[in-house]
Protein backbone atom coordinates (compact mmCIF):
# COMPACT_ATOMS: atom_id res chain seq x y z
CA UNK A 1 0.00 0.00 0.00
CA UNK A 2 1.11 3.58 -1.28
CA UNK A 3 2.05 6.08 2.19
CA UNK A 4 3.05 9.39 1.71
CA UNK A 5 4.51 11.88 4.14
CA UNK A 6 2.97 15.07 4.98
CA UNK A 7 5.85 16.91 3.28
CA UNK A 8 4.78 15.16 0.28
CA UNK A 9 1.56 16.31 0.08
CA UNK A 10 2.32 19.70 0.87
CA UNK A 11 4.68 19.64 -2.23
CA UNK A 12 2.17 17.45 -4.35
CA UNK A 13 -0.36 20.65 -3.32
CA UNK A 14 2.01 23.68 -3.99
CA UNK A 15 2.62 21.61 -7.11
CA UNK A 16 -0.98 21.25 -8.13
CA UNK A 17 -0.66 17.91 -8.56
CA UNK A 18 -4.08 16.11 -7.85
CA UNK A 19 -4.39 14.04 -4.33
CA UNK A 20 -7.23 12.44 -5.12
CA UNK A 21 -9.64 11.29 -8.25
CA UNK A 22 -13.12 11.06 -8.34
CA UNK A 23 -15.43 9.18 -10.82
CA UNK A 24 -19.30 8.77 -10.39
CA UNK A 25 -20.10 5.51 -11.72
CA UNK A 26 -23.83 2.97 -11.76
CA UNK A 27 -24.38 1.01 -9.00
CA UNK A 28 -23.28 -2.71 -9.35
CA UNK A 29 -26.28 -5.00 -9.18
CA UNK A 30 -25.25 -6.33 -6.00
CA UNK A 31 -24.85 -3.01 -4.42
CA UNK A 32 -28.62 -2.52 -5.40
CA UNK A 33 -29.26 -5.48 -4.08
CA UNK A 34 -27.91 -5.02 -0.69
CA UNK A 35 -29.28 -1.31 -0.03
CA UNK A 36 -32.52 -2.24 -0.77
CA UNK A 37 -32.49 -5.09 1.65
CA UNK A 38 -31.33 -2.79 4.42
CA UNK A 39 -34.49 -0.77 3.27
CA UNK A 40 -36.69 -3.31 3.21
CA UNK A 41 -35.76 -4.23 6.93
CA UNK A 42 -36.10 -0.54 7.77
CA UNK A 43 -39.47 -0.38 6.38
CA UNK A 44 -40.67 -3.56 7.38
CA UNK A 45 -39.42 -2.30 11.29
CA UNK A 46 -41.90 0.82 10.39
CA UNK A 47 -44.81 -1.01 8.94
CA UNK A 48 -44.81 -3.11 12.52
CA UNK A 49 -44.04 -0.30 14.49
CA UNK A 50 -47.04 1.43 13.43
CA UNK A 51 -49.69 -1.22 13.40
CA UNK A 52 -48.31 -1.44 17.27
CA UNK A 53 -49.14 1.59 17.56
CA UNK A 54 -52.33 2.04 16.19
CA UNK A 55 -53.55 -1.08 17.86
CA UNK A 56 -52.73 0.59 21.26
CA UNK A 57 -55.55 2.31 21.61
CA UNK A 58 -57.46 -0.75 21.10
CA UNK A 59 -55.78 -2.44 23.74
CA UNK A 60 -56.26 0.58 26.47
CA UNK A 61 -59.08 -0.32 28.93
CA UNK A 62 -62.34 0.44 27.70
CA UNK A 63 -63.69 2.70 30.58
CA UNK A 64 -60.65 5.27 29.56
CA UNK A 65 -61.75 5.80 26.06
CA UNK A 66 -64.53 5.41 23.52
CA UNK A 67 -64.06 3.45 20.80
CA UNK A 68 -64.75 6.24 18.29
CA UNK A 69 -62.05 8.07 19.93
CA UNK A 70 -59.57 4.54 19.61
CA UNK A 71 -60.47 5.25 16.08
CA UNK A 72 -59.37 8.74 15.70
CA UNK A 73 -56.24 8.29 17.49
CA UNK A 74 -55.01 5.06 15.58
CA UNK A 75 -55.89 6.79 12.09
CA UNK A 76 -53.73 10.06 12.76
CA UNK A 77 -51.04 7.49 13.82
CA UNK A 78 -51.29 5.45 10.56
CA UNK A 79 -51.52 9.31 8.67
CA UNK A 80 -48.71 10.39 10.61
CA UNK A 81 -46.53 7.12 9.29
CA UNK A 82 -47.68 7.27 5.49
CA UNK A 83 -45.17 10.12 5.16
CA UNK A 84 -41.98 7.90 6.49
CA UNK A 85 -43.17 4.99 4.46
CA UNK A 86 -43.24 7.02 1.47
CA UNK A 87 -39.79 8.73 2.11
CA UNK A 88 -38.32 5.22 2.93
CA UNK A 89 -39.84 3.86 -0.69
CA UNK A 90 -38.63 6.26 -2.36
CA UNK A 91 -35.11 5.97 -0.60
CA UNK A 92 -35.37 2.95 -2.00
CA UNK A 93 -36.14 3.33 -5.49
CA UNK A 94 -33.33 6.34 -5.91
CA UNK A 95 -30.72 3.44 -5.81
CA UNK A 96 -31.96 1.65 -9.05
CA UNK A 97 -31.44 5.00 -10.65
CA UNK A 98 -28.58 6.44 -9.07
CA UNK A 99 -24.62 6.13 -9.17
CA UNK A 100 -22.23 6.03 -6.71
CA UNK A 101 -18.77 8.11 -6.62
CA UNK A 102 -15.58 6.62 -6.44
CA UNK A 103 -12.92 8.66 -4.99
CA UNK A 104 -9.38 7.68 -5.45
CA UNK A 105 -6.27 9.38 -3.36
CA UNK A 106 -4.24 10.46 -0.50
CA UNK A 107 -5.46 10.58 2.83
CA UNK A 108 -4.63 14.51 3.75
CA UNK A 109 -6.11 14.90 7.03
CA UNK A 110 -8.78 12.59 9.09
CA UNK A 111 -11.17 14.80 11.66
CA UNK A 112 -13.19 14.24 14.53
CA UNK A 113 -15.61 16.37 15.80
CA UNK A 114 -17.66 16.02 18.38
CA UNK A 115 -21.65 17.58 19.05
CA UNK A 116 -23.63 16.63 21.89
CA UNK A 117 -23.36 12.77 22.60
CA UNK A 118 -22.02 11.78 19.15
CA UNK A 119 -18.73 12.03 17.30
CA UNK A 120 -18.35 12.65 13.66
CA UNK A 121 -15.76 11.14 11.56
CA UNK A 122 -14.59 11.81 8.28
CA UNK A 123 -10.71 11.27 5.78
CA UNK A 124 -10.40 13.90 3.37
CA UNK A 125 -9.22 12.29 0.43
CA UNK A 126 -7.25 15.40 -1.65
CA UNK A 127 -9.85 17.78 -1.13
CA UNK A 128 -12.57 15.88 -1.14
CA UNK A 129 -14.07 15.09 2.68
CA UNK A 130 -15.89 11.53 3.16
CA UNK A 131 -17.83 10.77 6.67
CA UNK A 132 -17.35 7.33 7.96
CA UNK A 133 -17.23 5.64 11.30
CA UNK A 134 -15.03 4.74 14.17
CA UNK A 135 -13.29 1.81 12.51
CA UNK A 136 -12.70 3.10 9.30
CA UNK A 137 -11.46 6.14 10.71
CA UNK A 138 -8.85 4.03 12.68
CA UNK A 139 -8.07 1.73 9.77
CA UNK A 140 -6.06 5.28 8.23
CA UNK A 141 -3.64 7.24 8.51
CA UNK A 142 -2.88 10.53 6.71
CA UNK A 143 -0.48 9.70 3.78
CA UNK A 144 -2.35 6.62 2.99
CA UNK A 145 -3.85 5.79 -0.59
CA UNK A 146 -7.34 4.41 -0.39
CA UNK A 147 -10.51 4.14 -2.78
CA UNK A 148 -13.87 5.04 -1.37
CA UNK A 149 -17.30 3.91 -2.65
CA UNK A 150 -20.42 5.90 -1.40
CA UNK A 151 -24.12 6.50 -2.03
CA UNK A 152 -24.50 9.95 -1.54
CA UNK A 153 -28.48 9.97 -1.38
CA UNK A 154 -30.05 11.82 1.80
CA UNK A 155 -26.13 12.36 3.13
CA UNK A 156 -23.20 10.36 2.10
CA UNK A 157 -23.15 6.56 3.13
CA UNK A 158 -20.24 4.73 2.52
CA UNK A 159 -20.43 1.51 0.50
CA UNK A 160 -17.22 0.32 0.50
CA UNK A 161 -13.60 0.94 1.23
CA UNK A 162 -9.74 -0.35 0.82
CA UNK A 163 -6.21 0.72 0.82
CA UNK A 164 -4.67 0.41 -2.62
CA UNK A 165 -1.40 1.05 -4.47
CA UNK A 166 -1.22 4.29 -6.58
CA UNK A 167 1.43 6.12 -7.81
CA UNK A 168 0.28 9.41 -8.54
CA UNK A 169 3.60 11.65 -8.06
Amino acid sequence: MNTISRDQIDEMKALGKPLHVESVVPLSEKEKTSFNSSVYGQMFMYVVLGIILAGAPFIANEKELSHDNKIIIASAILIAYTPLLIAVFIKMRRAYSSSKVVVKGFITSKTAEKKKKDTYYSLTVGSKEIGVDYGVYNKYEVGDAGEFHYFNSWGCQLLKHTKIDIDMY
